[in-house]
């Protein structure tokens, strides 16, 4: 059964498990289903949205953190450390450089 955590609770839960755990990363743009047309040519007020998804098999459990960004600001700060997570640990179980 998948457990759903907030981001530090997946980063921590990482970190403390044995050996090392396979994170699946995804991410996506989510459009506005109804863009607002602000004059022929181009569109005013459409917000895109930023769908991202980690998920972590520890092998005694699996953990999911899952967002939906519309803010700037917010999702930088949350990838810096995402990205940090995948290059110590490496994506889908695959050896990270160094190792």
């Amino acid at each position: 059964m998948k457990e759903n955590v907030s981001l530090p609770e997946f980063v921590s839960i990482v970190k403390e498990s044995e050996g090392r755990p396979a994170i699946r990363f995804s991410e996506k743009e989510i459009s506005p289903k109804e863009p607002v047309v602000g004059d022929e040519d181009s569109l005013s007020g459409t917000e895109l949205k930023l769908e991202v998804k980690l998920e972590a098999d520890t092998g005694s459990r699996t953990v999911v953190y899952e967002s939906i960004y519309d803010n700037d600001v917010k999702y930088e700060g949350d990838m810096e450390i995402i990205q940090e997570l995948l290059e110590d640990y490496g994506q889908d179980g695959e050896k990270v450089p160094g190792e």
